[in-house]
């Protein structure tokens, strides 16, 4: 590889082709898991004696490299990436922006700030966050950003003490925990996203704004955790998940998604959750898988939330495992 190039993690670079490179890895035979092992649909060294795995055709190395971003040192002296690249958090929850996509209207402003907790997640500084945000929305946002939203969305994000819980909301477990619905527990969790952000105690027209539904619908949900003792924003919590704001704050995310989102977060470890659509399904008080997979899905499409399918097993013909969602 060129010197001071990167190669980047990716999927479906091709159809059939994913990428591996920095800081990434293949789970390949003869690797064993949960007592089995994976297995080979097609053998490398099938047919041939002579034959393993094969090196890239260079037809293929150009594509990839065409998708690179050169590194270059920052004022640290460590190699960062510039544009979408700079992506580097393994939580950083975004899709849109990076490998050359556009981030559309609607979706600019939320994007950014993401992006932009992410940085500071690595403990990045006001300045640096927003020249960062300024590249990524010169080529990428359709249409671009004043530069006065950019700085907005940098200060915003460096309100948020820098470190793992950076862009970060505490929700209490109470909730959670609590004989409440799901709109009770979107309602509680988006709350405090606004207060957080705002530095007040939002209204009910700000909170239905968010979640896209009535004010009377709000005023339910409050009563609800009035009734469960699970109504102040404002007292420090004990026990508590750490939920990503940026989604709670995206009023285009259904308030259903919002929920599904905080249920991930109490199975989270470092950001990390790897829990079953079942169990999910029961902590969010549904029957059925069915009811929560097109809320995961809606997490994943709008790339909050990254997905980690567990393997397909030849031999049992099924999926083994449960599948790790990266918040």
């Amino acid at each position: 590889m060129p010197p001071g190039c990167i190669i980047r993690n990716r999927c479906s670079l091709l159809p059939g082709v994913d990428v591996r490179g920095q800081g990434g890895y293949v789970v390949a035979p003869p690797t064993r898991s949960n007592g089995r092992g994976y297995t080979w649909e097609i053998p490398p060294d099938a047919g041939r004696a002579d034959r393993g795995i094969a090196k890239a055709p260079d037809w293929l190395l150009e594509l990839l490299l065409d998708k690179q971003v050169p590194a270059r040192p920052d004022e640290a002296g460590e190699a960062i990436l510039e544009g979408p690249e700079l992506l580097l958090d393994k939580r950083a929850p975004v899709r849109p922006g990076v490998d050359g996509e556009a981030i559309l209207e609607g979706r600019r402003n939320s994007t950014l700030f993401a992006i932009g907790c992410a940085l500071r997640g690595q403990g990045l500084e006001r300045d640096v966050i927003a020249r960062r945000l300024w590249v990524l929305n010169t080529e990428r946002c359709q249409p671009a950003l004043e530069v006065g939203e950019v700085e907005d969305i940098a200060g915003k994000c460096a309100r948020y003490p820098p470190g793992a819980d950076a862009g970060m909301v505490r929700l209490s477990r109470t909730v959670l925990e609590a004989a409440v619905g799901e709109g009770a527990v979107a309602l509680a969790v988006t709350r405090q996203a606004l207060h957080l952000d705002t530095g007040r105690r939002p209204t009910q027209a700000e909170c239905a704004a968010r979640l896209g539904v009535h004010r009377n619908t709000i005023t339910n949900w409050q009563q609800e955790l009035q009734a469960a003792g699970a109504d102040d924003i404002t007292r420090p919590a004990r026990r508590f998940v750490s939920v990503p704001v940026a989604p709670l704050l995206d009023s285009t995310i259904k308030w259903q998604a919002k929920a599904i989102l905080c249920h991930l977060a109490s199975y989270a470890n470092g950001g990390r959750a790897q829990v079953s659509l079942e169990a999910l399904a029961a902590a969010a008080g549904y029957r059925h898988r069915q009811n929560v997979e097109p809320y995961t899905h809606e997490l994943e499409a709008t790339g909050y939330v990254q997905v980690v399918r567990s393997y397909f097993d030849a031999n049992q013909r099924r999926r083994v495992g449960c599948n790790i969602y990266l918040l």
